[in-house]
């Protein structure tokens, strides 16, 4: 093998190996487009590990009622809601452990007082209010809708309103995990462009394995719908694969020239 071959097969291995660890990030994603309902048939055969409070929901499907996409439909039975006084809104959830990027479409819902549909991440042994951890972002269909930050430790709550957007308006919530450090974000453009939605929360009393997922909340006895799509969770990327991906693509770049 001459000098620039070996070249270009180092160069390919670099990109090959950067590509892979970029790529292997993604863990786990979920469109919605076969139809299954959770409630009936619960999480069996899918990317789901499970359902909180599935006895407040009257709807929690994947292209029945919404083609392509996931309904949670809280019930009249029960108020709902997750914040420092309730952890009663349905939440279909995956086990996540360590660090993670999430991400989700909210494509639509009942405008109506209070219907929050929201991507969060919860400490699984909390039994009670008391003990509850969790950090969601939400996007409320209420009054103003808008954005929210939200975090509870052992049962106080702390909520930060951010963006005014049109109850209308497709967006995207993204929460991101690195060590003890969550962030919530969300993004109008299909995830183009990403604002947070306040500073990085430190919750050292979240366990390493948490329960991530899609939740609904109608703090009242009203019966709601959040809808989602393309629901994403992956590992944070080192910056090392990231350091290697470009700097493959630099020698390219230069041998080139």
């Amino acid at each position: 093998m001459n000098t620039q071959s070996t070249f270009f097969a180092m160069t390919a291995t670099v990109l090959t190996f950067g590509m892979v660890s970029l790529l292997s990030s993604v863990a786990s994603a979920d469109s919605f487009d076969v139809g299954h309902d959770y409630l009936s048939s619960g999480v069996a055969g899918t990317d789901w590990d499970g359902i909180n409070n599935a006895g407040n929901a009257s709807i929690i499907d994947a292209s029945t009622t919404n083609a392509g996409q996931l309904t949670i439909t809280t019930n009249s039975a029960a108020t709902t809601g997750w914040d420092g006084n309730l952890q009663t809104g349905p939440m279909l959830y995956q086990q996540v452990t360590g660090d993670f990027i999430a991400t989700v479409v909210v494509s639509s819902g009942t405008a109506a007082n209070y219907n929050v549909g929201s991507l969060l991440a919860r400490d699984p042994s909390a039994g009670t209010v008391a003990d509850e951890h969790f950090f969601s972002a939400n996007y409320n269909f209420f009054g103003t809708a808008g954005v929210q930050r939200r975090y509870v430790n052992a049962g106080s709550t702390t909520k930060f309103d951010s963006t005014t957007i049109p109850a209308s308006a497709s967006i995207m919530l993204r929460l991101t995990r690195v060590d003890d450090d969550f962030t919530a974000a969300y993004s109008t453009d299909g995830g183009t462009i990403w604002a947070d939605m306040a500073p990085t929360t430190t919750m050292g009393s979240m366990p390493d394995t948490i329960e991530l997922g899609l939740a609904a909340a109608n703090y009242g006895t009203n019966s709601y719908a959040v809808v989602f799509d393309d629901f994403t969770v992956g590992g944070v990327p080192e910056p090392s694969a990231l350091g290697l991906l470009l700097a493959g693509a630099g020698l390219i770049v230069a041998r080139r020239r």
